[in-house]
């Protein structure tokens, strides 16, 4: 192992794989801050000292894997032997691991080989060039490859055509090529050439790729065929069903002919679109470098739909690295790959010499742009496909970096808009990210509409699924309990989702004084549930304070829903078992007025809401970085719902919620701002499920005080599904274009 030269420190620690990786030639660590994911410029200097004699590559390609690592793949790769000569292979892999990276072809330094398809490699005749990838359901990684030949005898890449595509099948738990075979479609119009998925569809797109010997262009260089070079056509099938038939794009719909495929318009028109898409979870985005090797210009574009139609957001003057050099393919790189500033993005983009000799100059280089933002506008509603097999969803709802204030309305597709709100945002002195959990119910596509009534960027995640309720059975003679069918859910205790309703609004009834309480009277549909699902709301209060929800039969407990400042306007979902009478009461500790907005019912009560931990009666905030574990009732397995609160938090930052027997996931319950002088307090509902120890774990990005209030367990039978690891749907900030 050796540590890339030219960077500044000592060789760090760097632990082999457990499992062995075929075809390794050569292992090594950047020295990074903190041992950090490399960033654009280490990028660049990947190539300086030729490890593993790689002298350089083309046509860069990273390829995240289901672990975190990334696969990056090249075309052409130069290597230099030990007698200075050097050998041109036609594909190279590369393996990162953050800041380490294990290079990969076949064969041995002195007589190196292709990485992938070397045994069906007849070099410079018959090869086989590296496309875009996609991740199969089964977890591997499906490479979509082109086999290419030299039809001309005036030597290599004189007349050289696509034949057809193979796929090179890598399995991420043997580091190797599992398989090769055919696609559904492995014909020269080469589906694959870019890869890109969103949550339903795993989207294909095509591009001749006939790049040597055919029309000519500057300098009447026989280039890129005239009659492809310009087109790109796109093809699709279920999400990580890579061997399901393909639907071709018709320029009106989908359909299964491949001869009716018809060019993407939007894009530019200059001599060859070697286009790549992404979608960023809720746009598709699309960079392209100019004419390829000719033209001066990136271009970044964007559109609502896989299939366009696409405009341009930008246009960047490309970088050369030399008089005499070029410049071709743009890439976006994964944020696994590469470490960047937020709200920025980085592609890759290779570089050679007009004469094709090999030198410094053929290597990519990696640059940050700035990623352009695409918040939700006022009175645009945005449709999240989350699940078509349930019937509800709970999702941690996020706007962020409003100007104005406004709010949310989240509610199935196939419903008209509710006049009720799920978070509200921009209240001058307020937070700039304010998250709420929200349980709504899902169109019958499984998808949820997100309403904004001003400007703000929107982040999604998914916190967990509810099953579609049983209907009541029809009378008949089977005894009970002996139907012999043991998965089915008792309907006393399924989640109902209702279109969001309000139920309350001191508003128009008149405003609560400090310390009052708001008795709800549910309507006969919610009256007689176990517990209802409600969105509270506490508007323009006279100090500082919280509410607290509870069944107005019982006394009140010591907890809070949500806390606020004067002239506040917060929103926080609660969970609530109605008295016997149907009604339910919110205390308000200052004067406010309240809002409430009820979205479902359970069949089974809640046990009284409890305090379980609060930093605050040991002295000490809980330190940045900090995690602590909580105790939950119930069994192991059962959802639990409890309330988050960070408390004068000395920083922004978030926190997050989870199973302690899992790992920490990526996604926040609770943002907040820097709030130690006012005192704010930040708290948001949460659902995870109990682990077998009892343990929940509660991690705080910055230095905060932290409470945690237990509503109760939800039934084993609620039809609730917690995913161990909250999903990001949408992120409207356009992070890097990733979707984390």
């Amino acid at each position: 192992m050796i540590v890339l030269a030219g960077l500044v420190g000592s060789p760090v620690a760097r632990a082999e794989s457990p499992v062995p990786i075929p075809n390794e030639q050569y292992r090594f660590c950047m020295v990074t801050p903190g041992n950090a994911t490399p960033s654009s410029d280490d990028l660049s200097r990947l190539f300086d000292h030729e490890p593993a004699g790689v002298v350089g590559a083309d046509y860069q390609r990273a390829h995240r894997l289901p672990d975190g690592r990334v696969l990056w793949t090249f075309q052409d790769a130069e290597v230099r032997q030990p007698g200075g000569a050097t050998k041109r292979i036609h594909n190279l892999g590369v393996l990162q691991d953050g800041p380490c990276f294990s290079i990969l072809y076949g064969g041995t330094r002195s007589n190196p080989r292709a990485f992938l398809l070397a045994a069906d490699t007849t070099p410079l005749r018959r090869w086989f060039w590296p496309l875009d990838s996609a991740l199969g359901s089964d977890g591997r990684l499906y490479i979509y490859m082109a086999e290419m030949h030299e039809l001309s005898p005036d030597g290599y890449l004189a007349h050289t055509e696509p034949a057809g595509v193979r796929v090179a099948v890598f399995d991420p738990a043997t580091n190797s090529v599992h398989t090769t075979a055919l696609p559904p479609n492995s014909s020269p119009s080469l589906y694959g050439w870019s890869v890109t998925e969103d949550e339903r569809w795993t989207y294909l797109y095509a591009q001749c790729y006939r790049q040597f010997g055919f029309d000519p262009y500057l300098f009447e260089v026989p280039a890129f065929d005239a009659s492809c070079s310009p087109d790109v056509t796109v093809a699709r099938v279920p999400r990580g069903d890579l061997w399901a038939p393909y639907q071709y794009w018709d320029g009106a719909r989908w359909q299964a002919d491949p001869a009716r495929a018809q060019p993407l318009r939007g894009l530019a028109d200059q001599r060859v679109n070697a286009s790549q898409f992404r979608f960023a979870g809720n746009r598709f985005y699309v960079v392209d470098k100019e004419g390829d090797w000719w033209g001066d210009t990136i271009h970044v574009y964007v559109a609502e739909r896989a299939t366009g139609p696409f405009t341009r957001l930008a246009s960047i003057p490309e970088p050369r690295k030399c008089e005499e050099c070029n410049t071709f393919f743009a890439d976006w790189i994964p944020p696994e790959a590469v470490g960047r500033p937020s709200g920025s993005l980085v592609y890759g983009l290779s570089h050679n010499r007009w004469d094709g000799a090999v030198s410094v100059h053929y290597r990519p280089t990696f640059h940050e742009v700035r990623g352009p933002a695409y918040p939700l506008g006022a009175g645009e509603p945005l449709r999240v496909h989350v699940d078509a097999r349930a019937g509800a969803a709970a999702l941690n709802v996020t706007a962020v970096g409003a100007r104005q204030p406004g709010y949310l309305t989240v509610y199935p597709c196939d419903v008209p808009r509710p006049e009720a709100s799920a978070l509200n945002y921009g209240v001058l002195g307020g937070p700039s990210a304010v998250a709420n959990l929200v349980v709504t119910g899902l169109s019958d596509d499984g998808d949820v509409c997100i309403y904004a009534h001003s400007r703000t960027d929107v982040v999604v995640d998914l916190a967990g699924t509810f099953d579609e309720p049983d209907e009541p059975d029809e009378p008949d003679d089977t005894p009970p309990n002996q139907s012999g069918d043991d998965d089915e859910h008792d309907t006393d205790t399924d989640f109902q989702p209702i279109a969001p309703t309000r139920v309350a609004d001191t508003r128009a009834t008149g405003r609560p004084t400090a310390g009052g309480v708001v008795e709800v009277a549910l309507p006969a549909d919610l009256a007689d549930a176990g517990a209802v699902v409600m969105n509270l709301t506490a508007v323009a209060p006279d100090g500082p304070g919280y509410l607290t929800a509870y069944p107005c039969d019982r006394d009140r407990p010591s907890t809070s829903n949500l806390n606020y400042l004067a002239s506040d306007v917060v929103a926080a979902l609660a969970v609530v078992s109605p008295s016997e009478s149907g009604t339910v009461c919110v205390h308000t500790h200052a004067g406010a007025d309240v809002v409430v907005d009820a979205v479902g019912a359970f069949g089974a009560a809640l046990d009284a809401a409890i305090r379980s931990y609060d930093s605050r009666t040991a002295g000490d905030a809980l330190p940045a970085g900090a995690t602590v574990g909580v105790p939950m009732p119930g069994d192991a397995g059962d959802p639990i719902v409890l309330t988050a609160t960070a408390v004068a938090p000395d920083g922004p930052g978030f926190l997050t919620v989870y199973p302690c027997d899992q790992p920490r996931p990526t996604a926040s319950n609770v943002n907040f701002d820097a709030a130690a002088a006012t005192g704010r307090a930040t708290a948001n509902l949460a659902v995870a499920a109990r682990p077998a120890d009892g343990y929940v774990c509660v991690y705080t990005h910055a230095t905060a005080h932290v409470v945690v209030d237990v509503a109760g367990a939800l039934p084993a039978d609620s039809g609730f599904r917690p995913v161990a690891n909250p999903r990001r749907l949408v992120d409207t900030r356009l992070v890097g274009f990733d979707r984390g």
